[in-house]
């Protein structure tokens, strides 16, 4: 039985010799995730004898391995559950960080609004690709013009929070660009058709 966006659960199951060649980049991959993540805390340890600031890059590096491990190990199939992965674990992420620097301003407030503006553009992106596999330059540029809400929800919520204002003449620079690499990518598309 096999499951739509399973492929890592299907090789899994039934890796054979494709998903053997397949899983050795990803040993290698952790491997030096692990290495970077010890040789911090054994430097902090004897530094400072405890635990201390080795703690923020073994949290990044555990975040990193989490959401780029499928995609390592499975390529295109895994970038679904690259993003499930960050989707589930950037909160958590924001939150250890958090309790991290006590004592100092919180990121969460602003950060974890971020967050799921961020998630939530990814996961369209990743849609319109899904949707438009065979005509990428339309889904590329269908991509830029979702942009454009996106930084809009971005500066409105950096407004609410911080009072800034909502736009300036580098947002609607930025505005500008992007509708122009989407008319320049749609036309591409039409000419590759």
């Amino acid at each position: 039985m096999r499951f739509h966006h399973a492929g890592p659960l299907n090789n899994a199951i039934n890796p054979g010799e494709t998903g053997a060649k397949k899983q050795r980049p990803a040993l290698p991959f952790s491997l030096l995730l692990l290495i970077g993540m010890l040789v911090s805390m054994v430097c902090d340890l004897s530094i400072s004898g405890k635990l201390t600031w080795s703690l923020f890059p073994a949290l990044s590096i555990l975040f990193v391995w989490l959401v780029f491990f499928p995609i390592v190990l499975h390529g295109k199939e895994g970038i679904f559950w690259g993003l499930l992965a960050l989707s589930l674990s950037l909160l958590p992420f924001l939150y250890g960080l958090d309790r991290l620097i006590q004592g100092h301003a919180s990121i969460l407030p602003v950060g974890g609004r971020m967050a799921v503006i961020g998630a939530a553009f990814l996961w369209i992106v990743f849609a319109l690709f899904r949707f438009w596999r065979n005509r990428k330059l339309l889904a590329v540029a269908v991509s830029c013009l979702t942009a454009i809400p996106g930084c809009a929800a971005v500066n409105l919520t950096l407004s609410g929070i911080l009072g800034c204002p909502v736009l300036d003449r580098w947002d609607l620079l930025s505005f500008l660009v992007l509708a122009t690499l989407s008319a320049l990518f749609f036309l591409l598309d039409l000419r590759a058709r």
